[in-house]
């Protein structure tokens, strides 16, 4: 998790009208040659298959010359989009083996029409394939047979790790920068100094009078210098108030009676007034504002929903917040 400072962003956008912030962000690099190199493994897999438990006494000879054609186009494809992936070790180190095993069995396979070029790519010779018989082709691919038990072996891991590889994590680190015009960057420095200074006024000694009237003063400035700067805001988008500022609104209207006898009026623009002269009792002020005071906690739950919003993109809600009192 990201963590932006308040008085970072008060900072970035008192020198430049912007700020920025970057998250590290995982996902996935799709190579393209990875994935069909998987489809060809898949499909040598099943050809092997095919071939181990093929019935060479009464099988169909098209049907195993069909196979055997397949075997052949499959791998040479695969030798294609594998020699495109790049820095892949797993997938080499098992090709290599493959190749091994048709080196070794050069001569069987030769035998019933198999040969490979000096691309490394098998060949099929039709007529040769045609004219050995079934026995041969057994020796080669039956299931007890070493060449068909390393060559299962071998393609098991080359699918393996195509499918990894066409799919491989990777980590991002991506800046966001954001411009702000001056009214937006008046709302994002208000949000943080509503949010403080209703922290400070829940905080507050209130055995010290002066100083508490003080810091209701400070709050009934700083509530109304952030409907005045998301006014701004509101006119210059040609939108109406965000949700936050009409749910601030809201619950200061609810906490109207409880604000009256602490000497706050709610006007018709529905700006606060402080008069220290209509405190209704010395325990008012306590009473609506001294921690813990539901009041003020709504406050700073709504302004610090207020600041993530306007600051952090949808998509990197998960992953970035912004401390409003750092």
């Amino acid at each position: 998790m990201v963590t932006i400072q308040a008085s970072t962003l008060s900072a970035q956008l008192q020198t430049s009208g912007q700020y920025s912030y970057s998250v590290t962000k995982q996902g996935f690099a799709h190579d393209a040659k990875a994935e069909d190199a998987s489809y060809n493994a898949k499909a040598m897999r099943q050809m092997i298959k095919h071939l181990k438990y093929f019935d060479y006494e009464d099988g169909s000879a098209t049907e195993l010359k069909k196979y055997v054609k397949n075997f052949v186009s499959e791998y040479n494809s695969l030798l294609d989009n594998t020699g495109k992936i790049e820095n892949d070790k797993k997938i080499k180190k098992y090709t290599d083996k493959f190749d091994a095993l048709l080196n070794k069995y050069e001569k069987e396979l030769s035998d019933i029409g198999i040969t490979k070029k000096t691309n490394g790519k098998l060949e099929l010779d039709k007529t040769k394939f045609d004219e050995a018989k079934n026995e041969k082709v057994s020796e080669v691919f039956t299931r007890t047979s070493e060449f068909s038990q390393k060559a299962t072996l071998y393609m098991d891991r080359i699918f393996e790790n195509t499918r990894l590889a066409f799919q491989k994590p990777v980590t991002d680190n991506v800046t966001t920068v954001r411009q702000a015009s001056n009214a937006q960057s008046q709302l994002i420095q208000q949000i943080p100094m509503l949010a403080v200074s209703a922290n400070t006024l829940a905080q507050a000694d209130y055995s010290d009078d002066t100083q508490v009237k003080s810091f209701v003063a400070g709050y009934v400035q700083y509530y109304n210098a952030l409907l005045n700067a998301a006014q701004n805001v509101a006119a210059e988008q040609g939108t109406l108030e965000s949700e936050e500022v009409s749910q601030i609104k809201q619950v200061t209207r609810n906490y109207q009676t409880s604000l009256t006898q602490s000497g706050i009026t709610i006007d018709s623009d529905d700006t606060l007034l402080f008069d220290e002269q209509a405190i209704a009792s010395d325990d008012a002020l306590r009473s609506t504002f001294a921690n813990p005071s539901q009041y003020l906690s709504q406050i700073q739950n709504y302004a610090e929903s207020f600041m993530q919003k306007l600051i952090v993109k949808r998509e990197d809600m998960g992953s970035v917040s912004v401390d409003i009192y750092a």
